[in-house]
């Protein structure tokens, strides 16, 4: 894996925006970048930050998570799963995404994104409109 992910002392995990940092770096997929896609986009409802430990303990899934950051189908798959449509295009440089989310309003608005692969791209586009979302107030 060409890309790391920074571990803040401060901080016990990995958010949306640091993973959309993370993919962002990667020139190609890894089972360390789909188990993190799957911790935090997976789930019913989408995480805000998984724990490192959490990371940790998981890493013998990494045969068994679904290969978001490799294929297109799994990522694609992922996208409409979480409510976010993606027109992706091969470009020169690699692959760009516009991603949007129908069910979010206007005020959501679209994300492009360029990534090396158009299954990493696909993987960004929706962790980026997820980082974005607006939250519901707390209680």
């Amino acid at each position: 894996m060409s890309a790391s992910i920074a571990v803040d002392p401060d901080r016990r995990g990995i958010g949306l925006q640091d993973a959309v940092r993370f993919l962002a770096e990667l020139r190609q997929g890894s089972p360390l970048a789909d188990l993190i896609v799957h911790c935090l986009l997976a789930s019913s409802e989408p995480r805000e930050s998984v724990d490192y430990d959490v990371l940790s303990a998981m890493t013998w899934l990494l045969p068994m998570v679904p290969g978001y950051t490799t294929s297109p189908v799994h990522a694609r798959g992922l996208a409409i799963r979480r409510g976010v449509r993606i027109d992706v295009r091969a470009t020169p440089e690699g692959w760009s995404s516009v991603g949007w989310m129908p069910d979010a309003g206007r005020e959501a608005g679209a994300v492009e994104v360029g990534a090396a692969s158009e299954a990493l791209s696909l993987c960004i586009c929706t962790a980026a409109l997820h980082a974005r979302r607006p939250q519901p107030a707390a209680a």
